[in-house]
């Protein structure tokens, strides 16, 4: 600190010290409630004039800018004060090979106290003051650290702003991260003291990745195709589609009606020709299929055949089938009324190609 005084004695010690190339021990730093006399020369001073209390050496050392220069960090703390007080004078303590415990320099704090406060007080105080003192061309400089010396003001600072990061970390928080794709690549991110930042970066993209329990769907009434479902609904439906069709499989033909040609249709122009219908042992009918038609000569627009009565379909069906002679599609319309079995294009109207050869099986 600016206006430190070096005592006579002070003064005397570094003569000694350079002559005998010795070190230059400085032992403690005291504070006090006292001041100069008036018309006094602080070089003159051998002590304080009202010592209140020792101070803490947190460090000390050779200036970096000026050699001949020694700094000296105190710090100054409420614990153990009974009474507050102003410090109004410091001073700098050093070991003389000959006299002992010398007061090495004098700073005078009066334009500028520093008020510590009680320690039961609910305002605590903690002072830290550096020193800047001459040292002359001494061969080296130490000074009595205490281990319980507290932490300097902008460590302090330093360290708070890190708990505050770690309290209310601020991070990447939109759920994609380089590098993690899947479960393996996101378990190898985790490391061994890995910064909290890109700990909470990587949990944020592991949970955006997986799915979240909540999420999984239980039940087969939602339509929403961003919800997964579960392994034990998924098992239930796959055990229910196993039954199903097994039953469709082992089904058996109970009763068979053959469907008579009628103009313009033949099922002997073609090998293994038939046009038939079969109901099976579950209820469920199969129409079955493969014969060629001339189009121009089936009266009552394309009908090609009629299903029995006892096979009459609930509701109207229609399936696609290719015409193998024109290579084309068309399809099948099957009346829930009168049972006809009716020709037609994909747009409804009549087919009217020469010939048609058509294999086909309906289930209804």
């Amino acid at each position: 600190m600016a206006g430190t005084v070096l005592t006579n004695k002070g003064l005397a010690l570094i003569t000694k010290l350079m002559a005998a190339q010795a070190t230059l021990s400085f032992s403690r730093v005291a504070v006090g409630t006292g001041r100069v006399p008036s018309g006094y020369d602080a070089q003159n001073m051998t002590g304080l004039n009202e010592y209140k209390m020792d101070a803490t050496i947190e460090s000390c050392g050779v200036s970096t800018e000026q050699s001949d220069v020694a700094y000296i960090v105190t710090q100054i703390s409420s614990v153990g004060v009974s009474t507050g007080f102003a410090i109004t004078e410091a001073g700098v303590f050093a070991k003389d090979p000959d006299d002992g415990e010398i007061l090495y320099a004098y700073l005078d704090l009066t334009q500028d106290p520093q008020y510590i406060y009680a320690s039961t007080d609910a305002i605590s105080k903690f002072a830290e003051i550096t020193f800047n003192v001459l040292i002359g061309s001494v061969t080296s400089v130490t000074a009595i650290v205490s281990p319980g010396a507290l932490v300097k003001k902008s460590e302090f600072d330093n360290l708070k702003t890190r708990v505050e990061d770690v309290e209310a970390p601020e991070f990447d928080a939109s759920g994609t991260v380089e590098g993690i794709t899947d479960k393996t690549s996101l378990l190898a991110s985790f490391v061994t003291r890995m910064p909290l930042v890109k700990f909470m970066r990587n949990v944020v993209a592991g949970f955006k990745m997986v799915l979240y329990a909540g999420q999984i769907v239980d039940n087969c009434v939602t339509n929403n195709a961003k919800l997964p479902l579960s392994a034990a609904q998924g098992k239930a439906l796959m055990d229910l589609y196993t039954v199903l069709n097994t039953k469709i499989t082992q089904k058996s033909q109970s009763e068979f009606y053959a469907i008579a040609d009628v103009t313009g249709v033949s099922t002997g122009q073609v090998i293994d020709g038939y046009h038939n219908v079969s109901k099976m042992s579950n209820g469920q009918f199969r129409y079955s299929a493969h014969f060629t038609c001339y189009p121009s000569a089936i009266p009552n627009g394309n009908i090609v055949g009629y299903l029995p009565e006892s096979a009459n379909p609930y509701q109207i069906v229609y399936e696609y089938t290719y015409d193998i002679t024109n290579q084309k599609w068309v399809r099948i319309r099957i009346g829930n009324n009168d049972r006809s079995i009716q020709l037609m294009n994909l747009d409804g109207t009549n087919v009217t190609s020469q010939r048609v050869e058509l294999e086909y099986h309906i289930d209804f």
